[in-house]
């Protein structure tokens, strides 16, 4: 049996996040990552079982950090109430996605198409509330499109920025579509 080298994983890896970012998830066959590392299809399985398995890899990162602010948040279920609460997950999301930036956009692309995973439904929900918490009026469908705009234009910004104005072009994104928007609603 051959043994698993760690540079060609990181080699998998680099490669795969760069086609996933370029191609996209769904476009982005194992015979093209195969192809990129230099390798055959069946050793690429060696590495991971499926392409989804590589994908879940990716954006563990993503994930993980959402998963914490998600856990944070459970420790004070009424901090949604307090008006500098969506500034702070949005600050933290924004954080998340400055780092991981290629991560991000694969992570928000897959499951803007998706959103079948727990965390973005979660995600999705804190927001929900808190949004609700301040302004009563937002009905779902509302909240939906609010949503819509917050992850693509969160993918629209990372995909466009230069890494330095990430962080100011994600808070300005969310300042426009927060700032009076009480006001918009009634």
């Amino acid at each position: 049996m051959q043994l698993l080298k760690p540079e060609i994983n990181t080699l998998i890896q680099k490669e795969a996040l760069d086609l996933f970012y370029n191609n996209g998830y769904q476009a982005t066959l194992m015979r093209d990552l195969a192809s990129a590392v230099g390798m055959s299809v069946g050793n690429t399985y060696r590495y991971y079982k499926s392409k989804h398995d590589l994908f879940r890899t990716l954006v563990a990162p993503v994930h993980e950090r959402l998963t914490e602010l998600l856990e944070a948040t459970h420790d004070n279920p009424q901090a949604h109430l307090n008006e500098l609460y969506l500034t702070t997950i949005m600050t933290r999301f924004t954080a998340i996605c400055s780092k991981y930036h290629k991560e991000s956009v694969i992570f928000l692309e897959y499951y803007l198409a998706q959103d079948d995973d727990p965390v973005i439904k979660d995600f999705k929900n804190l927001i929900f509330e808190t949004v609700k918490a301040h302004i009563p009026k937002v009905t779902p469908p509302m909240f939906e499109l609010l949503y819509h705009f917050i992850a693509t234009g969160t993918v629209f910004v990372l995909r466009k920025s230069a890494p330095e104005n990430i962080v100011a072009n994600l808070r300005t994104l969310y300042i426009f579509l927060f700032k009076d928007i009480n006001e918009r609603v009634i």
